[in-house]
C-alpha cells in the first residue's frame, strides 16, 4: 500500500495533472489552470489512483478487509506514501525555484499537515471495509463511492484553502482538524469493537 500510494499513485496523479493543468493553462489562463490543478484536478486524481490500491484490496484480498480499522490502516500507508513522494518533490521544487523557502514549505507540509492525504484517502478506506464487511447489496455499492466522493471533497477543500491565509487557517481549525481526530475516534472505537 505504501509503495503503490509513493510510487504509482504519485506518477500517474504528476503525469495527469500537468497534462490537465498545462491545457486547461492554455486555453483559459495560467491563472485559472492552477486553480483547476489544484482544485478540481488534483482531488480527483490523485484520490482516483491512490483509491486503486484499496479497491485492489477490495477485490482481490477481501479477507484481509475485515472492519474499519483495517479500511483506515490501508489507506493511512497509501496516503503516507503519496505524502512522502510528494513532500520530496515539493522540498526539492521549492529549494530550485526558491519562492519561499524549503523552510517553510516544510513547516506547512511537514508539520502543518503531514496528516492530510492520509485523512483524505482514509474516507474512501472506510467506505470500502464498511462495503467488504455489509450484506446488503446497497450498501456494498454506495459506502465505496461516498467515501471516495468524500475524499475528493476534503482533498479539494484543503487544496482550495490554500489560495488564501484565512480561508486555509479555518479549514484547517474547522474541517481538517476534527475530521483527523474524528478517524482517531472512529480507529479506537474499531479496535475496541474488534477486540471484543
Amino acid at each position: 500500500a505504501f509503495i503503490w500510494g509513493a510510487g504509482a499513485a504519485t506518477f500517474i496523479a504528476l503525469i495527469v495533472n500537468s497534462v490537465g493543468g498545462a491545457i486547461v493553462g492554455a486555453e483559459f489562463g495560467q491563472d485559472v489552470g492552477e486553480i483547476y490543478g489544484a482544485s478540481v484536478s488534483a482531488p480527483i486524481v490523485e484520490e482516483g489512483s491512490k483509491a486503486a490500491a484499496l479497491f485492489g484490496v477490495y477485490r482481490w484480498r477481501r479477507s484481509e478487509l475485515d472492519g474499519v480499522l483495517d479500511g483506515i490502516v490501508y489507506a493511512a500507508m497509501v496516503g503516507l506514501g503519496f505524502a512522502t513522494t510528494e513532500n520530496v518533490l515539493y522540498y526539492g521544487s521549492e529549494a530550485v525555484e526558491g519562492d519561499v523557502g524549503v523552510g517553510a514549505v516544510f513547516i506547512m507540509r511537514g508539520i502543518a499537515s503531514p496528516f492530510a492525504h492520509p485523512v483524505f484517502t482514509a474516507m474512501t478506506g472506510i467506505g470500502l471495509a464498511l462495503a467488504a464487511t455489509s450484506t446488503s447489496r446497497a450498501r456494498r455499492i454506495a459506502a465505496p463511492v461516498l467515501g471516495l466522493i468524500a475524499a475528493i471533497l476534503l482533498h479539494s477543500a484543503w487544496n482550495t484553502s490554500t489560495i488564501d491565509g484565512e480561508a486555509f487557517v479555518a479549514t484547517f481549525v474547522l474541517v481538517m482538524f476534527p475530521a483527523f481526530v474524528a478517524l482517531i475516534v472512529v480507529g479506537v472505537v474499531a479496535r475496541r469493537r474488534d477486540g471484543r
